[in-house]
């Protein structure tokens, strides 16, 4: 989808069905320190006017996006997201 990260159509489908379930547009990704553990992935879903600028937005369909917040971008980089139940 795009260089930053990959989703395959199993992680999008789920995450534009959770999108829908929640009536929300956007869905934000952040990776946060875990220590030694690696990081901890965090996802939320911000209303638009709490979502920054500078934020990475990748369009999932029409207006649904995957934001990735500016100081997550180099961490998640190369990134591939799958879903699986």
């Amino acid at each position: 989808m795009t260089d930053i990260i990959t989703l395959t159509d199993k992680a999008k489908n789920y995450l534009l069905s959770i999108m829908n379930k929640s009536n929300k547009r956007h869905v934000l990704l952040q990776a946060k320190g875990g220590g030694c553990a690696g990081f901890m992935y965090d996802w939320s879903f911000p209303e638009t006017k709490d979502l920054n600028a500078s934020d990475t937005s990748i369009v999932l369909k029409d207006d649904y996006k995957l934001c990735i917040d500016r100081y997550s971008v180099f961490k998640l980089m190369g990134m591939s997201i799958d879903y699986v139940e």
